[in-house]
């Protein structure tokens, strides 16, 4: 990796090199000095990413080119591209983590999803980033790997456009990889930025994406209008604490556990008179709603017979 070190330190040297040539040339751009030396540093540019491509393939290397673009005239702030390029480690880390230990109910990864997955900077320049992403060279040897499927996920769900889509990826991989995904969007947004993705592999384009803002929020609303819902029969013991027979409500209160309250059928107390404080056993009908952009899950309970 060493050689992709020195290879990688030359690319960013040349382009704080151009980026200095043209703010100290701004009013000099048509002069034959600059124009030869723009030129010659651009070729050398060209030729540092050429050469890096080639090291890396043979390095077994994986090379990650994002872009951040805005279609607004201002300078691109550094929290956009902290950010954005934070989320997309942590989105990609995630995801891997899910392929290869389950579904990630809770964003928790281990040790070995973090170093595997981790992309390493490469060099940057005007308006745009580019990262370097290792792979270890034995993991290719057995063909398509977990990391090669993470990456893969990415650019799908990038590319879903409904809420069907994108609950079959949540029921695979976890509501925490989509949790993952809202975040990257969101903060996509609300920097103004939009992401043009390269994913390569020897020397060739494997996965593509250019996303925009619009799409963005396309995204980012299909992502907050997705939810998954449940429902179980559970029988409970506990103390009714509360009942209201015209409001139709129930608070019953069990031992070394959470109360439960809810709502009540209508034939409950109507041929039985219900007493406070007296130990019942509960036949409860719960709901769980699972919003896939939050950590908590919407619990309704109706109780459909006590005795």
């Amino acid at each position: 990796m060493s050689k992709i070190s020195d290879i990688t330190a030359e690319l960013r040297d040349t382009v704080q090199s151009l980026a200095r040539l043209e703010k100290s040339s701004v009013n000099l751009t048509s002069s034959r000095a600059f124009l030869l030396n723009h030129q010659a540093l651009q070729k050398r540019q060209t030729s540092l990413e050429v050469e890096l491509e080639h090291l890396a393939a043979q390095q077994q290397t994986d090379v990650v080119n994002y872009r951040l673009f805005s279609d607004s005239d201002e300078s691109m702030s550094i929290t956009a591209v902290a950010k954005t390029l934070t989320d997309f480690q942590e989105w990609l880390t995630t995801i891997y983590d899910a392929l290869k230990n389950g579904p990630k109910e809770r964003d928790r990864r281990d040790a070995e999803a973090v170093s595997t997955t981790r992309l390493n900077f490469a060099y940057s320049y005007a308006s745009s980033v580019g990262v370097v992403m290792t792979m270890p060279a034995e993991q290719l040897l057995i063909g398509e790997t977990n990391l090669d499927k993470a990456v893969e996920t990415i650019f799908k769900l990038v590319k879903a456009k409904s809420t069907e889509e994108i609950a079959t990826y949540a029921k695979s991989l976890g509501p925490a990889t989509i949790r993952r995904m809202y975040r990257w969007v969101t903060d996509h947004l609300e920097s103004g930025v939009g992401a043009d993705i390269e994913w390569r592999r020897n020397q060739k384009v494997k996965s593509s994406l250019l996303i925009q803002q619009q799409e963005l929020r396309e995204l980012q609303s299909t992502i907050g209008a997705t939810s998954e819902e449940t429902e179980t029969t559970i029988e409970i013991p506990g103390v009714l604490i509360g009942a209201d027979i015209d409001r139709r409500n129930f608070h019953i209160k069990i031992e070394g556990d959470e109360d439960v309250s809810g709502t009540m059928s209508p034939l409950i107390g109507t041929k039985v008179t219900l007493e406070l404080g007296k130990r019942y056993t509960a036949t409860i009908l719960r709901k769980t709603k699972t919003i896939y952009v939050t950590e908590k899950d919407e619990i309704t309970n109706f109780l459909l017979k006590i005795v």
